[in-house]
């Protein structure tokens, strides 16, 4: 009874991770692009919105990027619960910082709130870290299989509810200020719950942590260019996380521009995201496994991926639109699983803590970096950034045919 308390605390926060996560898009993409004009002037220029736009997405991943290795290091150090539980009334105080950044048309407000949520955002690192810790070797496999539904539920949800709640149309206390607050009482319920009855799951060591920790993300970018074997495999891990994040941060702009929806409907169309990754994760990515190789699974996947972005351009109307955008985050979850399994097959197990915690950091560099570029060039057209996003997978598709094709003449 005990350990299913625990599993369902655990499932409950990485399911609100994704919530959070899936929430901001259609409310971000209704404020900029459609807004009224009290967050973002109505005569400001394409390039101001689309700036804007790319900043409030990118700021929250760049928190990550500097605070999430040092999280790690203090739950090590401290014990995964107290950071866990640190790490959730920083998600509650970041939340209603968003909501109030919302509710009184604070663009900075919203830009901090974004940050400091990132940068407290050790949620999923933590709660990955605590099922490792209490599952047996037996049940490990059992017990992480529930990770790709806890993401897929929480992303398809989060913008699904956001979409309504932040519609006045939906009922007469909607609006974007609604979906934050909701966000704000499960965080407050995820909280209770690891005060209530989650245990520390490692025996804490109470070290000094060490300087270089504070900077540990960008030391993982230099070892990953100087790693030689692994260096086309971080890259193209980067390109593909780079496809995936700006396709999914662009593709409500690109929709309101090519099809005028609403956005209840670009909660529709991230939900459908959300769904996908789920299915492909739990599904398709496990019955590959039994016919391709790693390498293979993900060289299909990501020519796949480059088709159907640029299929995109060919969609000529909803049905299609949301066809397409599930195809490809199917290809997302193939590439993403099979990419992360060949960088960790390339390390020894000595080397695994260090390899995982470079391919994160790459993550998290590939989350915000293309973002911040790409808003600054879609105020000339929303095609931009989808059409980056083809390159950025068609580049990784040929540096991994060019790695396969060295290994086997070396062989």
């Amino acid at each position: 009874m005990k350990k299913n308390l625990i599993l369902a605390t655990i499932f409950f926060t990485i399911f609100l991770d994704f919530f959070n996560l899936g929430l901001i898009y259609p409310i971000f993409t209704s404020l900029v692009f459609e807004g009224n004009g009290d967050l973002i002037s109505l005569s400001s220029s394409d390039f101001y919105k689309n700036a804007i736009f790319g900043v409030l997405i990118s700021a929250f991943p760049l928190g990550q990027f500097i605070g999430a290795p040092i999280i790690g290091q203090l739950s090590d150090q401290y014990g995964r619960r107290i950071l866990l539980i640190l790490s959730l009334i920083g998600t509650v105080a970041t939340l209603l910082l968003c909501a109030l950044g919302v509710f009184y048309a604070n663009l900075t407000v919203l830009i901090v709130g974004r940050f400091i949520g990132g940068l407290m955002s050790g949620n999923m690192t933590l709660a990955y870290a605590s099922l490792a810790d209490f599952s047996s070797q037996e049940e490990k496999v059992k017990n992480f299989a529930l990770i790709p539904l806890a993401t897929g539920l929480g992303f398809a949800s989060g913008p699904y509810l956001a979409g309504m709640l932040a519609n006045p149309d939906f009922h007469s206390l909607a609006g974007p200020t609604l979906p934050f607050l909701l966000a704000t009482l499960l965080a407050i319920v995820n909280l209770l719950m690891i005060l209530w009855k989650f245990p520390e799951t490692i025996q804490p060591q109470k070290n000094k942590i060490p300087l270089k920790a504070y900077s540990k993300s960008v030391l993982n970018l230099w070892k990953a260019i100087q790693l030689e074997l692994l260096r086309p495999y971080l890259a193209i891990l980067f390109l593909m996380i780079s496809a995936n994040f700006v396709f999914v941060q662009f593709i409500g702009p690109f929709a309101i521009d090519r099809f005028q929806i609403s956005v209840t409907e670009v909660g529709y169309l991230y939900a459908n995201i959300g769904i996908a990754v789920a299915l492909g994760h739990l599904f398709l990515t496990r019955g590959l496994a039994n016919y391709l190789t790693p390498e293979k699974a993900l060289m299909w996947s990501l020519l796949a991926l480059a088709i159907c972005l640029l299929g995109l351009f060919l969609t000529n109307g909803l049905i299609s639109l949301h066809l397409i955008t599930f195809l490809i985050m199917l290809a997302c979850a193939i590439a993403y699983t099979n990419s992360m399994t060949i960088v960790s097959n390339q390390a020894t197990q000595e080397q695994q803590g260090e390899i995982m915690g470079i391919a994160v950091s790459i993550q998290s560099c590939s989350e915000f970096l293309p973002a911040i570029l790409l808003g600054l060039v879609a105020s000339i057209s929303q095609a931009i950034p989808i059409t980056a996003a083809a390159i950025f997978a068609l580049c990784s598709y040929l540096i991994l045919a060019k790695t396969k094709k060295r290994f086997l003449e070396v062989s």
